[in-house]
């Protein structure tokens, strides 16, 4: 570990493997105190192993405090280690990675984690300790006050912000992380405390420097002359010392002497020892004699009145053995009545079993009609769309349609329009050409004109004529797309009526399939309430069978004491209890116990964990020691049990 970190246990370095032989170091520090249900330590390079602490303690809680960074660098120069007089950078740069390591794991295990600054955790002690036992479960107490010295606890942000405004300039990242590490951690009112920002200037002021370079050389001039004092004050402790000197000589001598006489005490003192010794060991003996003699008397009183009482053992063994051979007899029959109940609830849980297996198939093939239904039901949705999207189609062609039959009878309107104004000019050419007739011999230059007129008339009459006729003929096209488009609208809402009713149709059966497969779906929680009230009558009817057998072990054993046999029926009644989850009962049921326990308090508190372990590995059953350990019911029967010693400690 040595070689990946400098001679103060600093570094830079991400990764850091850790030997086996620490690995060990760190198991048999966790065996060691996993006896306790609350510890830990505080230790700064926890920091660079957060990871592996975390895999080697799955359960363990991680408090994660943090300062700002001018307090920590102004804490490090103080300290005057060489390492940051060379590099004073370097305190930055370190304040930067191991809060970085602290934001990547409260990041990985946040709901293992408490992150707070320093200074939110000495202005709310009692809140803090509250959010401690609140997040993680575990009753804490408020400490004391004494604990605390608010006089070691420094903080050196100047008025005038010149150290977070040069940490800022130069190492900008180290503010933002603070910002985030604020932003994170807790605080009791939600929202942290950022004055300190609004002291940061853009840029360090020029007079920062040279005041730091004056109180550079007024420190350096206060040593110098601290050292001239220093030196003067040597010389006198020299001066002194060498006046003490013959002083020193005369007291050891006197010493020597003292020494002397102390011995030629001792002498005599031992030899008094000796006399008084041979003293006592004569009244000793005489004393033993008397005491045994007494003690021979007091024998034969015990042994005859110890005789009288085998004789009333003996006959209480007799009318217990005769009630024990009773109660047999009584819980044998008892068990067979138990045997029983027990057929009889295994056949109502076959019944059960077959009955749900039943209402599970119907279950599976309402489910099976309802996935049909449902896909009929997205076909017929698709056909509708498609109508729709089709008649949609239909009307805004039927529109057009409409359009152009307008369009057209307009043009007819035209065209007939034209005839008509036509038709008087041809009357009146018919009779301009009777009159160039007559006076064809006349005039015929005015004959041919009239004419041309003549043909170029005849023309604009067919030409309208045939105008007429294809106006007609498109009149009669559109009528009958008309028609054909009219009847597909009819036939496309006689589809869409068609494919309502079926909607509503599988909609019904839909409804219908639904309500089949709630009342299943009852039949089936019904089946499951009666199954789980079965298996627990089972499960009581078997913890009943067992502790008859048990009772029935221990009646036979007799060459166990009755009171050993009373501590192992109260410890079964417990371990019964805690099957069932009554801690209450298991509890009173261990608190019994003690009574009757032939171990010591502390040898009886490790006996029933054994015990239920056993319980348990031979039933087949798991047993979470932690969970016991750290119920409430477990607690105060420990501070009971405890109180019960240090009661009979006090009477003793």
């Amino acid at each position: 570990m040595r070689s990946q970190c400098n001679i103060d246990g600093w570094t830079l370095q991400e990764n850091l493997d850790v030997p086996d032989e620490f690995i060990d170091k760190a198991n048999a520090i966790v065996d060691k105190n996993s006896l306790s249900h609350i510890w830990g330590w505080k230790e700064p390079r926890t920091t660079l192993f957060l990871d592996f602490w975390a895999q080697l303690l799955p359960d363990a809680k991680f408090l994660l405090i943090y300062r700002s960074p001018w307090d920590v660098i102004d804490s490090l120069y103080r300290r005057g280690d060489e390492i940051f007089r060379n590099q004073p950078e370097l305190a930055v740069k370190y304040w930067i990675f191991y809060n970085q390591k602290v934001l990547d794991f409260y990041n990985k295990y946040g709901d293992k984690c408490l992150l707070a600054n320093i200074e939110t955790i000495v202005k709310y002690q009692d809140k803090y300790v509250a959010e401690i036992s609140q997040k993680f479960g575990i009753n804490l107490t408020n400490p004391s006050p004494a604990v605390y010295d608010d006089s070691l606890m420094q903080t050196n942000i100047s008025e005038d912000g010149q150290r977070p405004s040069l940490i800022d300039y130069y190492f900008p990242e180290a503010i933002e992380m603070y910002q985030e590490l604020e932003s994170r951690g807790w605080h009791p009112n939600q929202t942290p405390d950022l004055s300190w920002n609004n002291q940061i200037k853009s840029s360090p002021y020029m007079a920062w420097a040279f005041r730091d370079w004056a109180n550079y050389r007024l420190s350096a001039a206060e040593n110098k002359s601290l050292r001239v004092e220093l030196e003067g004050t040597q010389a006198k402790l020299e001066e002194t010392l060498s006046q003490l000197n013959p002083t020193r000589d005369e007291l050891e001598e006197t010493r020597s002497q003292l020494q002397e006489t102390e011995s030629i005490v001792e002498q005599f003192k031992s030899q008094l020892e000796q006399t008084e010794g041979v003293l006592e060991k004569t009244h000793s003996q005489l004393q033993k004699t008397e005491s045994i003699l007494q003690e021979s008397h007091n024998q034969l009183t015990g042994l005859r009145s110890q005789f009288s009482q085998v004789q009333e053992e003996l006959e209480q063994a007799k009318s217990q053995l005769s009630q024990t051979q009773w109660d047999v007899m009584k819980y044998q029959s008892q068990l067979h009545h138990t045997q029983e109940e027990l057929e009889q609830a295994e056949q109502q849980n076959r019944e059960l079993l077959a009955n749900q297996n039943q209402l599970q198939s119907q279950l599976n093939e309402s489910e099976s009609r309802l996935m049909k239904t449902e896909m009929m039901f997205s076909q017929l949705r698709l056909q509708l769309e498609q109508a729709n999207k089709t008649q949609i189609r239909t009307i805004a062609q039927l529109h057009d349609t409409q359009g152009k039959l307008e369009y057209s009878e307009f043009q007819q309107h035209q065209y007939l329009a034209e005839l008509e104004r036509l038709e008087p000019q041809l009357e009146k050419t018919e009779i301009q050409l009777s009159q160039s007739l007559v006076k064809l011999n006349q005039v015929e230059k005015n004959h041919q004109r009239t004419l041309v007129q003549l043909h170029q008339t005849q023309g604009n009459l067919e030409t309208c004529q045939l105008y007429l006729a294809e106006s007609q003929q498109q009149q009669t096209q559109y009528k009958n797309q008309l028609e054909e488009w009219e009847r597909l609208g009819e036939e496309s809402i006689e589809q869409e009526q068609e494919m309502e009713k079926a909607i509503a149709q599988y909609q019904a059966k839909l409804q219908a399939t639904e309500q089949e497969l709630e009342s299943s779906q009852h039949q089936l929680q019904q089946t499951q309430g009666e199954l789980q009230r079965s298996q627990k009558a089972l499960n009581k009817t078997e913890l009943e069978a067992e502790k008859l057998r048990f009772y029935k072990m221990v009646a036979n054993s007799s060459s166990e004491q009755s009171e050993e046999r009373k501590y192992q029926l109260f410890v079964w009644d417990a371990w019964c209890a805690y099957q069932v989850g009554d801690l209450g009962t298991m509890a009173q049921c261990l608190q019994r116990s003690l009574k009757y326990s032939p171990k010591s308090k502390t040898e009886t508190l490790s006996h029933w964990l054994e015990n239920f372990s056993q319980f348990a590995k031979e039933k087949g059953v798991p047993f979470d020691t932690a969970s016991l350990t750290s119920s409430e019911e477990w607690k105060q029967l420990m501070k009971r049990a405890i109180a019960v010693k240090t009661l009979i400690s006090q009477k003793l």
